[in-house]
């Protein structure tokens, strides 16, 4: 992926830091730098460059003021707007006027020129409004899978298989194809419904006469020149009867009915990505699995789950011991103990050594 990338600054060794973090980020790309921002727009107005850094302060204008320039000429490439620490107010402004995204000039390290090098390219390579989702699922795909295949058996089906509608999906790898993100390959000829180009539909035989569907197939034994043959015939409810039957056709997806002569010609293909494609489809993984938080407005539209409290029960009492008053010592003197009987022990035998 041979990125193309101008970077307006008058300082040189800026010029020289964006290109060192370029490298470590082990891109393929071509940097332009212009001092001011009169060259800066002149290099626009060529349309050759894929991504620009813009710095803020220029010797003979803002870069505002370049924005500005940029929106009357009509320049769609995106502008990476480089600003210093405490000017984000500005860097609103720069937002307000076309840039697609800032960087402060502090914060500039090889991992963060990679992250937004390679969000931008995503957004510039991939067709408009195109959805991550699918292109990460696709990405997924081609880690087992050589190519994705279009084929037709009573439908047609994708090989392997996506987890979204077919139409959805063959829509989207027709826009990747567009766009060179992914090659294609002829494999064969098919009709499809000339009012919403569905390649799904059923095959109708109907009496050349009458239009009437119910039809019966025979067959007669004819002899001509001595030969005998086999005569077929389609014969319909009406008794009408004609060597073949007309055949239509009836979309699956809008009830059209259509023939061989308006039928929409179109051709099967196997999709494959590209180099620089593949490298899209992977970027889009790491781009799918981040998380947006939720605007405030959208939080509180929220419905929860209503929680039903129940009433604390109430706690049983506990019965707290009486207390006993001790007795007087003279009244516990008093008081009989019962005798207990204590039985001398008696004595071991001896023991007589041998």
């Amino acid at each position: 992926m041979n990125l193309k990338i101008l970077y307006i600054e008058d300082n040189v060794d800026d010029q020289a830091i964006l290109r060192r973090y370029l490298e470590k980020t082990g891109l393929d790309f071509e940097l332009e730098c212009q001092m001011n921002g009169r060259d800066g727009l002149r290099s626009c107005a060529s349309g050759k460059c894929d991504l620009i850094f813009l710095d803020y302060r220029l010797p003979d204008m803002t870069g505002l003021q370049v924005l500005e320039e940029m929106r009357k000429e009509n320049v769609k490439t995106p502008v990476i707007f480089v600003t210093g620490q405490g000017n984000e107010k500005t860097a609103v402004e720069a937002l307000k006027r076309g840039a697609l995204d800032y960087i402060v000039k502090s914060e500039i390290t090889p991992g963060k020129i990679l992250e937004t090098v390679r969000e931008h390219v995503f957004k510039i390579r991939m067709p408009e409004d195109f959805p991550i989702e699918f292109s990460a699922h696709l990405s997924n795909l081609f880690k087992d899978h050589r190519e994705i295949v279009v084929k037709q058996s009573n439908d047609l089906q994708l090989s392997p298989q996506f987890k979204y509608p077919f139409d959805y999906a063959l829509d989207n790898l027709k826009k990747l194809a567009e766009a060179n993100v992914l090659s294609k390959r002829i494999l064969q000829t098919v009709m499809a419904c000339p009012a919403c180009q569905s390649y799904q539909y059923e095959t109708l035989m109907k009496c050349t006469k009458c239009g009437d569907i119910h039809l019966v197939r025979g067959e007669s034994e004819v002899e001509f020149e001595r030969n005998k043959s086999l005569y077929h015939w389609f014969r319909c409810s009406n008794g009408h009867t004609s060597n073949y039957p007309s055949l239509t056709y009836k979309c699956s997806r809008c009830g059209n009915e259509f023939n061989l002569l308006n039928a929409r010609i179109d051709y099967l293909y196997s999709y494959a990505p590209t180099k620089e494609g593949l490298d899209l489809l992977n970027l889009s993984i790491r781009m799918s699995i981040k998380t947006e938080a939720m605007p405030v407005e959208e939080a509180k539209a929220v419905e929860l789950p209503k929680i039903e409290v129940k009433p604390v029960e109430e706690a049983p009492k506990v019965v707290e011991p009486q207390k006993t008053e001790a007795m007087p010592v003279e009244e516990a003197k008093a008081v009989e103990l019962p005798k207990i009987e204590v039985k001398p022990v008696e004595e071991a035998p001896k023991v007589v050594e041998s």
